[in-house]
């Protein structure tokens, strides 16, 4: 692959792809957590979402760092809400996390489509370890409600976070390719790794 240079065309992607994650995780995150009280039970219906979008992204900017910039901007706007667990500041570092897990596994699996459902179902596991590990540091009261659940959500989390990554690059290969303005952000995309 070569070395790969990031252009401001990656960042603007990574940022639009933060605001759209953001936006479908508040519609469909937030209706569960209110619903059942539980934190990160809801990632349970928004993973599928993000990890689909983020998959979409890393496919359009292959680059190292483009799944942990996108997914530490999308947990940076979290900051004040409910998405990635409890309101707060350490949003950013389990969303660095999330994301670093992403690259680190597309980096070594080289962007194969395999890799893509392996990154997918690690970050998504990372996503609810990490907001349980955060809210147990901060002594949050809430966690004793996910501490059960850990290991069951964790499971559901990879199957959730793999299916989302295979719909992604269902939808990218089959569909996305055609559209000509993805043709040539491609076509620069992989003439300048």
């Amino acid at each position: 692959m070569g070395k790969q240079r990031w252009e401001t065309k990656h960042f603007v992607l990574a940022g639009i792809f933060a605001a759209v994650t953001f936006a479908v995780a508040f519609m469909l995150g937030t209706g569960i957590i209110v619903a059942t009280g539980i934190p990160a039970t809801g990632g349970i219906a928004n993973i599928f979402a993000a990890v689909l979008i983020v998959i979409i992204g890393a496919k359009l900017a292959p680059r190292f760092g483009f799944a942990t910039l996108t997914i530490g901007l999308l947990f940076t706007i979290a900051i004040p809400t409910i998405i990635g667990g409890p309101p707060g500041i350490y949003k950013v570092i389990n969303g660095i996390l999330i994301g670093l897990t992403a690259d680190i596994v597309l980096f070594f699996g080289k962007r194969t489509y395999i890799s893509h459902i392996v990154a997918g179902s690690l970050a998504a596991v990372v996503s609810i370890v990490s907001i349980y590990y955060a809210m147990l540091i901060l002594g949050l009261p809430a966690v004793e409600k996910l501490k059960p659940l850990l290991l069951p959500l964790s499971i559901l989390q990879a199957i959730t976070g793999a299916a989302g990554a295979y719909v992604g690059q269902r939808i990218f290969d089959k569909r996305l390719v055609k559209i000509e303005a993805v043709k040539r952000l491609m076509s620069q995309s992989y003439e300048h790794s």
